[in-house]
């Protein structure tokens, strides 16, 4: 079995389920029923595997073709689902940004592991991974998500048989592996930033999807026992060289959008291109959504003094 997280970016535009706004709840049981109706108020459904855009999904979808095995997803608005189901579009997070309800869980003095076991009970599937894990007794189950999803998880994964516990194989970050519970740490296979040295390579967000595909696919790890599987992700972590990330410097909005005035025409004013200067010739920090909104004010701008 592969186990991943849902993704912030979602394919489906239309008829998209959202959190309205509303009094604060009483308890999280409260919130998860309102959610529930928001989902349940008649609107189209999808398989849930075309719900997702980004690498670390379609790397997950990769990793269980090359498996042969189920694809399962921990969403923070759906619960625990299958790729293969159906189910609408919807647009809810627990991570930091973005269409999150954490603030709302904050206020009511709830947490992202009571969210979890809130919402799959209000959808009829209490503990689903218990569940799931008793009904299918000898597979093994790669989870590769980061520690947001995996905080949200961890209460139900402590709670399984301790057989149960033997059969996963958690790829996430060295970070969270090391504030989480024991017998989930023990299960953590040592991946690191090493990982960027050995062909699979990319962003933090999609970390844990690339760990599992280089264990599949270098190591051909589905055939290691769990004491194999650390000795061997660890030689082929000491034999990769940490990739050393330049320093780029910090400027405010103003600063950033003169580097862009000034180099706007030579790169035609391409969003992506742009981007990759700023970071890669000039050195500047900017996360994606901040370029995305300076690019477009200063589109507006640009396109106002040609007229």
């Amino acid at each position: 079995m592969v186990f991943t997280n849902c993704t912030g970016r979602k394919l489906q535009k239309a008829d998209v389920a959202r959190l309205p706004p509303m009094p604060l709840p009483a308890s999280v049981d409260e919130l998860s029923a309102r959610w529930r109706d928001q989902l349940l108020g008649g609107r189209d459904v999808h398989p849930v595997e075309s719900l997702y855009a980004g690498r670390a999904f379609q790397d997950a979808r990769r990793a269980a073709t090359l498996l042969e095995a189920p694809l399962y997803i921990a969403s923070a608005g759906l619960g625990m689902v299958s790729a293969s189901e159906t189910a609408p579009a919807y647009d809810l997070t627990v991570a930091d940004s973005g269409a999150t309800i954490l603030p709302i869980l904050k206020q009511i003095g709830a947490t992202r592991m009571d969210w979890w076991r809130s919402l799959n009970a209000a959808r009829g599937h209490p503990r689903p991974i218990a569940s799931e894990m008793a009904h299918l007794n000898a597979a093994t189950w790669y989870l590769a998500m980061p520690g947001t999803y995996l905080s949200m998880l961890s209460e139900e994964l402590t709670q399984l048989p301790t057989d149960a516990i033997r059969r996963l194989r958690i790829f996430t970050s060295s970070a969270w592996a090391h504030s989480a519970p024991q017998v989930l740490a023990d299960q953590v296979l040592p991946y690191d930033e090493r990982l960027e040295g050995t062909g699979f390579s990319g962003t933090r967000g999609d970390f844990a999807q690339r760990a599992l595909l280089h264990f599949l696919e270098d190591l051909n790890g589905h055939s290691l026992t769990m004491d194999e599987a650390r000795d061997k992700v660890a030689n082929a972590m000491s034999q990769s060289i940490k990739r050393e990330l330049p320093r780029r410097t910090k400027k405010s909005d103003e600063e950033i959008l003169q580097i862009l005035r000034v180099n706007w025409h030579e790169y035609s004013g391409s969003g992506g291109r742009l981007l990759r200067f700023l970071r890669d010739t000039a050195l500047v920090q900017c996360e994606q959504s901040r370029f995305k909104g300076l690019w477009h004010s200063l589109r507006e701008e640009m396109n106002g003094s040609n007229l």
